[in-house]
């Protein structure tokens, strides 16, 4: 069985500096970033094994995803759209009810909170809640699809809350939904960003205010709290508190790590390097995997 794997994300960069072919310099690199996906919570994943509980979630979600592909042999496009919603939030709906579970199938749980995202930001979602027409069958629609997305968007909140306490979680979204869902976190789940071991410059960008607002919040009320002094001394001493984020982005995190002339890696070494060679159109690839 292979092990589940999620690409966190991929660049192109110019040159051939993380390729180890001597022979074939590539004048264009392609690194994608993967990480595999393994549960750390062993003695719990032996009860999930064991305990019927569980498999049953497995079963169930199985006949959800089987009556979500047999949506495709629906000709009409809008029926297609809502029968589809609706069995989204029968999945999403069995998600909350089999938290537990989830938090012992890191593959699911992250990929729920994906594809919550992708739900929120689907065209054909979108064209049906914002359909201007006054029938009565378009408002019974659009109020379906409406109902459907947000409690789909509740149990992503509630899946958001989990991922943030757990940075093993975190560091398994890919970028794009890593910014998706800074936009929508309250601050407690933006606290544990600071532990990331890489961050891209977009996602620094976005999670750098509110991670600033929460420490500030943290640290000012830790001070009127424990010192006598009025609110305002309190907001202005926590200026002074460390609060900024220092990592680098991926690339200068695996220059810094890695030597792809010598195949070497400098400090603990956390992940993996697989060299796919070069291409007849002279671009390398590069394989990362955590």
């Amino acid at each position: 069985m292979t092990t589940p794997s999620i690409v966190l994300c991929e660049f192109e960069l110019e040159g051939s500096e993380f390729v180890h072919d001597l022979t074939n310099q590539p004048s264009t690199t392609k690194i994608i970033v993967k990480s595999e996906i393994q549960s750390s919570k062993e003695e719990a994943n032996k009860q999930f094994q064991l305990s019927q509980g569980p498999q049953n979630f497995q079963v169930i979600l199985k006949k959800l995803i089987i009556l979500f592909g047999g949506t495709s042999k629906i000709t009409d496009h809008t029926f297609r759209i809502v029968r589809r919603m609706h069995l989204f939030e029968e999945i999403y709906n069995l998600f909350e009810e089999s938290v537990e579970e989830l938090k012992n199938t890191p593959s699911i749980l992250v990929k729920a909170c994906m594809k919550a995202y992708e739900i929120k930001e689907d065209p054909d979602v979108f064209w049906i809640l914002n359909d201007d027409r006054r029938s009565r069958n378009s408002e019974i629609i659009r109020d379906s699809v409406a109902n459907s997305l947000q409690r789909i968007t509740d149990v992503r909140v509630k899946l958001d809350a989990i991922i943030s306490q757990d940075i093993a979680l975190l560091k398994l979204l890919p970028t794009a939904t890593l910014i998706k869902f800074i936009e929508f976190a309250a601050l407690p789940m933006i606290a544990k960003f600071s532990k990331m071991p890489w961050m891209e410059t977009q996602v620094k960008n976005r999670v750098t205010p509110k991670y600033y607002n929460y420490w500030k919040k943290f640290w000012s009320g830790f001070f009127m709290r424990n010192f006598n002094m009025n609110e305002d001394t309190c907001y202005k001493i926590a200026d002074y508190m460390p609060m900024e984020l220092k990592q680098d982005t991926f690339v200068e995190f695996l220059r810094k790590r890695y030597n792809a002339k010598t195949l070497e890696f400098t400090g603990e070494r956390t992940f993996d390097v697989i060299q796919e060679g070069v291409d007849p159109y002279g671009i390398g690839t590069v394989i990362v995997k955590f």
